[in-house]
């Protein structure tokens, strides 16, 4: 199953960076993100914007949903 909504920590982990790249990244309005109790959920279409406005290629590219030949 593809995961569909991360956490801070989880779009961190993925994209290798800090979990406060991604908070000040979320405040500058640069991803966007719910705000759901003291955390944020974000979307993966807004991961995948952000990454590629940062130059970055198909983030999910080795996705089995992503893979026509799987």
């Amino acid at each position: 199953m593809i995961q569909e909504v991360y956490t801070v920590e989880e779009a961190a982990t993925l994209l290798r960076c800090d979990a406060h790249t991604i908070r000040r990244a979320i405040r500058a309005g640069k991803i966007q993100a719910a705000k759901v109790g003291k955390g944020y959920a974000i979307a993966r279409p807004a991961l995948e914007a952000f990454f590629a406005s940062k130059g970055g290629g198909n983030l999910f590219a080795n996705d089995a949903g992503s893979d026509p030949g799987a």
